[in-house]
């Protein structure tokens, strides 16, 4: 055998090679059973990783003598020491189970549990279990079997029951290593006071945890992880409200993803001014409850500036629920002076922003957003209702877009597009845009197909997708238009018309420009 194989670290990596199944190595976890008989140097290893990831109970069931098991999980005859010895080998080499689907209906999984709990040699089934995910919400109950103090990551699925939110009481001290947390509560039981105060205990309870994931929280549970000096990710389902934690010191200070869903604005606004102080936030989703006011999404905006730096924020979605809003002819929408307090982030690289009745701009809002996110990869101002009124951004707000964020992939925006602006040839010549893919059009005005398509082909050069046209559409004078026929032609056309313009540049003698499918456009000087 060459010496390099007798490298430990060596050997685990060919196993993890081969068992990930790739080009040189096919077979995946059967090269590694194939490998663990062939050679006793590397058995070891190809035991481990073919166990760590892969392993399920009823693998371990059938590593004991035959005649022990029914098909139905029951006993034919009583569980002796003898029995463990082959179990025994491979129990502490599972790293991650994932008991969702893994137990046939015919098998009792309740009756099979208290058979291997009671029998049970050791303290835990599997003593070195990192990564465990149980979507068994109707047999909570038989999860303390897999707890080991060697887990890292859990995922309990849904459970209501007073039985199944008591395990939480012990979840915490059971495994001291949690860092990363998710539970998952249905939507009939995640906001009772009872379910508040068990997942509320639990966090409590939490002093190492990096990524967390719950339903909601009380205020106790809020200041506890506030002071956490680990917590990276925080994403709440059901948001209660919360007061804001002040002080000198420090809150959520490594704090980069923060989601809050359902969430009243007087909780959103708590987090916000609690973050004062600390390290960026970098991904700021927040689902608002209900929609506030005019005053209230101004103030919501406005501490967004306040306590936060500007060097923070790289992803921002603010959306607001639109079930209970209902359209009216004199709403215009978010005013930009509420956006304007946006524009203090000049790192944004995703922006969402959606309400009932969209944001209230123009051609110059969008080139201030445009001069103010450089960074700028996504795009999203969007509307449930888009009332009888005139849209302010044309074609020139995607003129601002093309000249001043060259990395932007994605657009959603409604224009009026029913006129074609006249253009600054000497301020505009360069605007050739080769990342955008993606256009969204939503309920954007049209006259003349092939006109926008010559328009759009002379600024986006990768641009093969406008999709999400609103069926029709009522003009602020007029009767309602058939949307989607317009462009889909357009998207029809703009191929041909990019066509045209690479001829154009060619008989002008400048830069030849090849459009690729797939591919980031390849230009070339001509002589």
């Amino acid at each position: 055998m060459h010496r390099a194989l007798r490298v430990p670290e060596l050997l685990r990596l060919i196993c993890l090679e081969i068992g990930e199944g790739h080009n040189f190595f096919p077979f995946g976890p059967r090269g590694l059973a194939m490998l663990a008989r062939t050679c006793t140097t590397i058995s070891e290893h190809a035991l481990d990783v073919l166990w760590a990831d892969s392993a399920t109970i009823l693998d371990l069931i059938e590593c004991m003598p035959p005649d022990l098991w029914k098909k139905d999980g029951s006993l034919r005859r009583p569980i002796l020491r003898n029995d463990w010895e082959r179990p025994l080998k491979y129990m502490h080499r599972v790293r991650r189970l994932d008991c969702t689907n893994t137990f046939p209906k015919s098998i009792d999984v309740a009756a099979l549990f208290e058979i291997l709990r009671v029998s049970l040699p050791t303290p835990h089934l599997f003593p070195n279990l990192r990564h465990l995910c149980w979507n068994r919400g109707d047999s909570l109950s038989l999860l303390p079997l897999l707890l080991a103090p060697s887990i890292t990551y859990i995922h309990l699925g849904t459970f209501t029951s007073t039985a199944n939110l008591t395990l939480l009481a012990t979840l915490a001290t059971r495994c001291p290593a949690l860092t990363h947390v998710t539970i998952y509560q249905g939507k009939s039981g995640s906001d009772t006071q009872n379910a508040v105060n068990a997942v509320s205990s639990f966090a409590c309870g939490l002093n190492h945890i990096l990524n967390l994931s719950l339903c909601t929280l009380d205020q106790s549970a809020f200041v506890h992880l506030a002071n956490l000096p680990s917590l990276r990710s925080l994403t709440l389902r059901t948001c209660r409200v919360l007061t804001p934690i002040t002080g000198e010191a420090a809150k959520f200070p490594v704090l980069d993803h923060l989601t809050l869903c359902s969430a009243p604005f007087v909780a959103v606004l708590a987090f916000i001014c609690t973050l004062s102080n600390s390290s960026p936030l970098g991904t700021f989703v927040v689902h608002l409850a209900a929609h506030p006011s005019a005053p209230y999404l101004m103030q919501l905006y406005a501490a967004l500036n306040e306590h936060l730096p500007p060097s923070s924020l790289r992803d921002l979605t603010i959306i607001t629920d639109s079930s209970a809003s209902k359209p009216t002819p004199e709403f215009s929408g978010i005013p930009f002076a509420t956006i304007r307090h946006l524009l203090y982030f000049p790192n944004l690289h995703t922006v969402k922003l959606c309400g009932p009745f969209g944001i209230d701009i123009d051609d110059g809002a969008v080139l201030s957003m445009a001069r103010a996110w450089p960074e700028l990869t996504s795009l999203t101002l969007c509307a449930t209702y888009l009332p009888r009124r005139k849209l302010h951004p044309t074609l020139l707000s995607l003129l601002y877009l093309a000249e001043h964020c060259p990395k932007l992939k994605s657009l959603e925006l409604a224009v009026d597009a029913s006129a074609i602006p006249t253009i600054d040839a000497e301020r505009f010549c360069g605007a050739l845009q080769h990342e955008l893919r993606s256009w969204k059009v939503a309920g954007s005005l049209i006259s003349s197909p092939l006109r926008v398509a010559r328009f759009l082909s002379g600024l986006f050069t990768q641009l093969d997708s406008i999709w999400g046209v609103q069926q029709e559409r009522a003009p602020p004078n007029g009767p309602a238009v058939s949307l989607k026929p317009l462009w889909t032609n357009v998207g029809a056309m703009i191929d041909e018309c990019y066509e045209m313009r690479e001829e154009e540049r060619l008989r002008a003698g400048g830069t030849r420009m090849r459009r690729v499918h797939g591919m980031r456009e390849v230009s070339e000087e001509l002589d």
